[in-house]
């Protein structure tokens, strides 16, 4: 319980997260607009991390018909 918070997501699964190849989640972490730290030579992302960018609304590049749904 509230482990998803500290959950730790490779970049992979970031991009299937969001629906982006890996390279354009590398290009958010080395703009440093995704928050990232290497484990074991891998970079790893918190979900938390990944929550706060996508709350501060951060432009991702997600695929267009996400970013034109009407939520209503």
């Amino acid at each position: 319980m509230g482990e998803t918070g500290n959950k730790l997501l490779t970049l992979q699964e970031v991009a299937d997260y969001l629906g982006v190849s890996v390279y354009t989640v590398r290009r958010r972490v080395r703009a440093k607009k995704l928050q990232a730290f290497k484990v074991g030579g891998q970079y790893r992302v918190s979900r938390y991390a990944l929550d706060l960018m996508l709350q501060e609304g951060s432009s991702v590049d997600l695929p267009s018909e996400i970013n034109n749904l009407d939520l209503v």
